[in-house]
């Protein structure tokens, strides 16, 4: 079972979270405690086991990249998905160098708020559709403009390793890359290794930070 805690300071909120996650009985998720703030959540996460936390960016006392930061520090192997309604591409940016292993906004569907909970869980990047779609939306196509050597040097990607790079950003799994491009799994990771590579990346959370701040994605 996949442990989930909640953090949000609506209660309007943290129960609709509960009605979602308890209408999916099958999908292996255990709810197992919810607070108001991210002071409180740190404190939580001392005491009991914890796999994936939604977490609201907005919050008093202590928000949630804040609380990321901190969580990262103390508990590396919590992922945490921020759930918000935070739209600009520049708060999916500070929740990826915070730490933050995923990205929803708070329009996601039940079925698209499990999957994205299953992904996190096993330490794959989800980045919600809603917002996969901004930020896909500009990334140039290939000989849509012509690149400045700056931009040339800022990425350096073929075709193929911005088509796996837009995948990632939709939450795909290696797996489903490899079925809807049509290749080997081991090709998929060796595309994914390039691209940490030629951006100088840790991981794939980095990875989207970098490709939203840099040319590929403005």
């Amino acid at each position: 079972m996949i442990k989930v805690a909640i953090a949000d300071d609506h209660a309007l909120v943290r129960e609709g979270l509960k009605t979602m996650l308890n209408n999916s009985p099958d999908a292996g998720i255990n709810l197992v405690d919810e607070v108001e703030s991210g002071t409180d959540l740190v404190q939580l996460l001392n005491q009991i086991e914890v796999d994936v936390v939604l977490m609201d960016i907005s919050m008093p006392d202590m928000d949630g990249l804040q609380a990321t930061r901190q969580i990262k520090q103390q508990h590396p192997l919590v992922k945490v998905l921020i759930l918000s309604m935070l739209e600009d591409e520049r708060f999916v940016v500070e929740a990826m160098q915070a730490g933050a292993t995923g990205y929803l906004t708070k329009t996601v569907s039940r079925k698209e708020l499990v999957r994205a909970i299953q992904i996190t869980a096993g330490g794959e990047v989800y980045i919600g559709t809603h917002i996969s779609l901004k930020l896909l939306g500009k990334i140039p196509l290939e000989d849509s403009k012509t690149p400045t050597p700056e931009e040339k040097s800022d990425s350096n990607l073929t075709k193929r390793e911005l088509e796996v790079l837009s995948l990632i950003a939709q939450g795909f799994t290696t797996t489903q890359m490899a079925d809807k491009l049509f290749t080997s799994k081991r090709t998929i990771e060796s595309h994914r290794q390039h691209l940490l590579e030629k951006t100088n990346s840790k991981n794939t959370a980095s990875l989207i930070a970098y490709a939203a701040t840099h040319h590929l994605l403005n």
